[in-house]
């Protein structure tokens, strides 16, 4: 263990809902013997929690904050009239931004873990990330999927309940309730939904089979799970997936992409839908899709293959690797070919915007040639008849 690195955990919360959710099975859920718990012996470790003054006293007052104050230090930050609530994803960022310009944080030493209060990670999560920050990654991704909040908070609240002091779940067993309840917004991305499909949006790409309990993903949008505090602040945006990953000092070296340690579960409303039509999966959208909202880092992480796997004595069948594997290949190389002729595009569009203005000034030349011309006779006529 670093005894210089410390981790301040961070997690934005409000309104009655999305607190009694976090406090009653989602902090619980990470507090289990690979997770808070095993972040070592790190003094300067806190878990700051940024609320509302109301929502902070109904936090106060639950039994998972009393054992979350035996486990770490706590913090609270009070978001009342400083945070507009209006927008839950820049709220949400506000909050991350604030937690960020602690005082407490110390450049180079101090690693933000990004949690969300309607999700927790797999058991040995932080354990993991503990190793990864020590062996010197400055940036881990990880995915999450999304599973029907109800049915999954009553089998979750029941763990809890019989195992208070770690109900952590065994990761193949919890891929598989999560499989169960998989999330119809999640199952809008599986590409083997033949007319179920997120064509708008495919930020996420995967193949599920169901009967071995396996999805397999590749995702242009990841959660960046830790980030070790740079030199300076920087700008987070709307979504710390997004224009605060571009803003980060650190190389994609620095990166580590969870392929198969750990991952979320977002515990999301049965009912919630994307609002948009789904249809069959399109591979030139998906390319579209690529184009306009994927950068280097994301094309990094989409080269990386997720694999959850909910029966592990199984292999995934060679046959829907192989189609895996064409796929990806098949919107790589369409990206690449399209990429190309739009900058061939844009070359032609260059060189005929150079044309036109070397074209503009010789004419515009000539037009001041002649005019100093007129100017001229206009002079001499009339210096001669004066």
């Amino acid at each position: 263990m670093n005894p210089d690195k410390h981790f301040h955990l961070a997690v934005p919360v409000w309104g009655e809902a999305y607190t009694k959710l976090f406090t009653d099975v989602c902090l619980p859920m990470i507090m289990t013997s690979g997770n808070i718990a095993a972040l070592g012996d790190r003094p300067a470790n806190r878990f700051v929690i940024a609320t509302t003054w109301n929502d902070h006293l109904a936090i106060r007052s639950s039994p998972s904050y009393r054992r979350l104050t035996q486990l770490i230090e706590v913090e609270f930050i009070h978001i009342d009239a400083q945070v507009d609530l209006a927008n839950t994803h820049a709220a949400m960022s506000e909050c991350y931004a604030m937690a960020m310009r602690s005082s407490s944080v110390i450049p180079g030493k101090t690693c933000f873990v990004f949690l969300t209060p309607d999700s927790f990670w797999t058991d040995g999560t932080f354990r993991r990330l503990g190793e990864l920050a020590d062996s010197g990654f400055k940036v881990v991704m990880a995915a999450g999927l999304r599973a029907n909040r109800e049915p999954m908070s009553e089998i979750l609240a029941e763990r809890i309940e019989r195992f208070p002091d770690n109900p952590a779940i065994p990761v193949a067993e919890l891929i598989s309730l999560a499989l169960a309840n998989l999330h119809q917004m999640s199952r809008a991305h599986n590409v083997l939904n033949s007319f179920g499909f997120l064509n708008q949006h495919p930020s996420h790409l995967y193949w599920i089979n169901e009967p071995d309990q396996q999805l397999i993903a590749h995702c242009f949008h990841l959660h960046p799970l830790l980030v070790l505090a740079p030199e300076s602040e920087v700008a987070i945006g709307t979504t710390i997936d997004g224009e605060f990953l571009n803003n980060l000092p650190y190389p994609l070296d620095d990166y580590h992409v969870s392929q198969n340690e750990f991952f979320a579960i977002e515990l999301s409303p049965t009912a919630s839908e994307w609002g948009v039509p789904l249809g069959p999966p399109s591979l030139a959208r998906i390319v579209d899709f690529s184009l306009n909202h994927a950068n280097n880092s994301h094309w990094h992480f989409f080269g990386k293959r997720i694999v959850l796997n909910g029966s592990p004595e199984k292999s995934v069948d060679p046959q829907l690797v192989q189609l895996i594997d064409k796929t990806v290949g098949l919107i790589q190389q369409n990206w690449a070919r399209e990429l190309q002729s739009r900058k061939t595009l844009m070359g032609v569009v260059q060189e005929a915007r150079r044309k036109v203005l070397r074209y503009a000034l010789r004419f515009a030349y000539r037009i001041y040639v002649v005019l100093q011309r007129l100017k001229g006779e206009a002079k001499r006529w009339v210096r001669s008849n004066l």
